[in-house]
């Protein structure tokens, strides 16, 4: 669940990073959405212990969730288009959202994005 959650990140901090109105991450927990397989140390220790993880795991998703509000509600003209498009196999008129790793599939052929 870790690696989701770090990818979702990755996927929403690549857009909302170049915003003007972006929301501001702590510097020192930038890596955690621009770099998907990068911990620190106190990172995997924190992933040993189980209460630790937990928090850990809240956390980012804490701050998964700072970026979809900045994109979905703050930034509906600068963000939320570069995240959500039309699905392009189906006639649903909710956007396709990038960070949905669970929800989407992306063409392998084209950067296309398709509910699964």
């Amino acid at each position: 669940e870790y690696m989701g959650v770090r990818l979702q990140l990755n996927i929403l901090y690549d857009v909302v990073r170049r915003c003007p109105h972006r929301p501001t991450l702590p510097p020192q927990e930038v890596y955690y959405a621009a770099q998907v397989e990068l911990y620190s140390i106190s990172d995997l220790i924190q992933l040993r212990a189980a209460p630790s993880a937990e928090r850990f795991l809240k956390h980012l998703k804490e701050l998964r969730e700072l970026l979809i509000t900045h994109a979905q509600q703050d930034c509906r003209d600068i963000c939320l288009p570069l995240l959500g498009s039309p699905c392009c196999g189906c006639d649903d008129p909710s956007p396709v959202m990038a960070y949905d790793v669970r929800g989407t599939v992306t063409c392998p052929r084209c950067p296309r994005l398709f509910h699964k």
